[in-house]
């Protein structure tokens, strides 16, 4: 959709309310979603979504998240990348 023309914007409000258990943490990391993290940014960047710098950025950034440890991870989503309600 982006490709052809259509404007997109973030929601601030939620759709989707779930839960969260350990296991989230554990699937979010690993060689296996490093694999498939490279395989979308360079899709972003073969569609010219996204240039070279941005790519790069992008793969060392998500990188480091997918190869830490679980605990790690789950301190990190926890304490920085998740809001609490």
């Amino acid at each position: 959709m982006i490709t052809n023309g259509f404007v997109t914007a973030n929601l601030s409000g939620f759709l989707v309310s779930t839960r969260e258990n350990r296991d989230m943490f554990s699937r979010r990391g690993g060689w296996k979603y490093l694999k498939q993290d490279v395989k979308f940014q360079m899709f972003l960047k073969k569609i010219d979504y996204i240039d070279y710098l941005r790519f790069i950025t992008n793969i060392l950034i998500r990188s480091g998240v997918r190869i830490i440890p679980n605990k790690l991870r789950e301190f990190i989503y926890t304490k920085f990348l998740r809001n609490n309600r």
